[in-house]
């Protein structure tokens, strides 16, 4: 359903000139993601509210959403398959993150995470299929998100803002860390000309 309107949306912009034809399939694919993410956003804050657990999963949210944009990584192959997963995931995480205590061992991880998320960059699925300077600028902006919070949460951390906070932002890197590998072990990555690595 939300594929139909944002393709009749793309196609009527088409029509008014506002968007050249070649680019009707991007903005309705855009179009699709926005609204999905709206969505389960809108969800997971409604959840986390009634569990009071709201500031948790904004923070949580925000910090990995900042690193999402620019990474890419997995991606399911439906809106309720992706919709579902980020329900449990972000739910799940979010109820555990007062439990989690903020050592030297997470700061380790964290660090570890962050460096390998710099290191690999960009993850280019095949509905975003990039050419390589649209690559180097994904990864360029990558590195920088991923050392802004890594960063961010040391400076957190240091000046004692509470732990759990701190572990939002550590908890964002290292699940953003994780749905890129599980990108490239399930070969959701493809070169610029489209053939997957």
């Amino acid at each position: 359903m939300i594929d139909r309107v944002a393709n009749r949306i793309a196609c009527q912009m088409t029509d008014e000139n506002i968007i050249s034809p070649e680019l009707t399939e991007l903005y309705a694919y855009r179009l699709v993601i926005a609204v999905e993410t709206f969505l389960t956003t809108v969800t997971l804050l409604l959840l986390a509210l009634t569990v009071h657990r709201f500031e948790l999963m904004a923070v949580l949210l925000i910090s990995f959403a900042l690193l999402r944009s620019k990474t890419g990584g997995y991606h399911f192959d439906s809106y309720f398959g992706c919709f579902t997963g980020s329900v449990l995931l972000f739910s799940i995480v979010t109820m555990l993150i007062p439990y989690i205590e903020l050592n030297i061992y997470l700061m380790i991880t964290v660090a570890l995470a962050g460096i390998m998320v710099m290191y690999m960059g960009f993850i280019n699925h095949p509905n975003l299929n990039l050419n390589r300077d649209g690559i180097r600028k994904k990864k360029k902006e990558a590195r920088i998100v991923a050392v802004t919070e890594l960063g961010t949460m040391l400076t957190l951390w240091i000046v004692g803002i509470p732990d759990k906070v701190v572990s939002c932002i550590a908890l964002a890197v290292i699940l953003d860390f994780l749905l890129m590998v599980f990108a490239k072990l399930k070969g959701q990555e493809v070169e610029p000309n489209g053939r997957k690595n």
